[in-house]
């Protein structure tokens, strides 16, 4: 059973489409052939905002869950491709020069939110020796004697 505030004419419900796509009352008016007051009587009535109401309603709701869907269609592809990168930028790790070899290791760890690869050149090398390294290596030197 509808209520008085749910029914409208064939007219109304046309009217109601061109409101929701944006058209102004003069324009509706022009389309229907009625009067820019007639126009309005109909948009201002309780059963027409009603319905307005509800249509934009279910419009949002269809728009967020797109926005929704379109938005996990994105995560998934920029995951996947993110995959991809990887696995080129390993490729290069593994089989690269040293130079191109780095700068991968450097991307990778940096996207992922890693330190940045640090390279450190040391030109001072320490070594400990106890007695008999160096009692061995006298005697191969030919120090001992």
């Amino acid at each position: 059973m509808q209520t008085t505030i749910q029914k409208l004419n064939a007219r109304h419900y046309g009217i109601l489409e061109k409101c929701l796509r944006g058209w102004t009352a003069k324009a509706i008016s022009e389309h229907y052939g009625m009067s820019q007051g007639q126009v309005s009587v109909v948009i201002n009535s309780s059963s027409f905002q009603y319905q307005l109401a509800e249509r934009r309603a279910k419009l949002n709701d269809r728009q967020d869950q797109d926005i929704v869907e379109q938005t996990q269609k994105v995560d998934e592809a920029i995951s996947a491709h993110t995959m991809a990168a990887v696995g080129r930028l390993g490729l290069i790790v593994t089989a690269g020069k040293d130079g191109d070899a780095i700068r991968a290791a450097d991307s990778i760890l940096d996207r992922g939110g890693h330190a940045r690869v640090q390279k450190t050149e040391s030109k001072s090398v320490s070594v400990t020796i106890d007695a008999e390294d160096a009692k061995l290596i006298a005697e191969t030197m030919g120090m001992d004697r």
